[in-house]
């Protein structure tokens, strides 16, 4: 391909986070509801959908199309367990395998807690609420995943999640 050829593309790619998610997953297409999940914007999203919707997929693709999109940038995948945040971590890695987006990633720390860190200084961080939110406490963050959020403890939500 020639370099132009492949700077146009990098450029469509992340100026569209359909194309994004569609091209991280390898995807041929997206339900128009998994569109509509991608196109939401407001400052807090709540998503109720059924299982095997790809809420996961596309909540981890949309959190690393903002990270890439923005410089320096702290996102956070948050859940009542480490494991059920791990999911996210391990749907990124595993799209990321052998994929030319990897060129993006800087450095995986698995230990103690799953980080992403990208080249243009942004992070993923996947974190549980575990402890009244003890490992969440003290961040900055950018952009919040919320998962199983019914079952998050609701003063570790009002209290730490929210002020974030």
């Amino acid at each position: 391909m020639l370099k132009e050829q492949v700077i146009d593309y990098y450029v469509m790619f992340m100026k569209d986070p359909m194309i994004f998610t569609k091209f991280l997953y390898r995807w041929k297409m997206l339900s128009p509801k998994q569109e509509e999940l991608l196109n939401l914007d407001a400052e807090i999203n709540v998503i109720l959908a059924g299982r095997r919707f790809g809420k996961s997929s596309l909540m981890a693709a949309k959190m690393f199309y903002y990270a890439l999109t923005h410089r320096e940038v702290s996102c956070l995948v948050v859940a009542p367990s480490l494991e059920q945040s791990k999911i996210y971590f391990d749907l990124l890695l595993n799209a990321l395998e052998g994929h030319p987006m990897s060129l993006f990633v800087k450095s995986v720390k698995q230990n103690p807690f799953p980080e992403i860190n990208l080249i243009n200084g942004s992070k993923l961080l996947f974190r549980s609420t575990a402890f009244k939110g003890r490992y969440l406490r003290g961040k900055k963050i950018h952009y919040v995943v919320v998962s199983e959020a019914a079952f998050v403890d609701e003063e570790v939500f009002e209290q730490v999640i929210m002020p974030m």
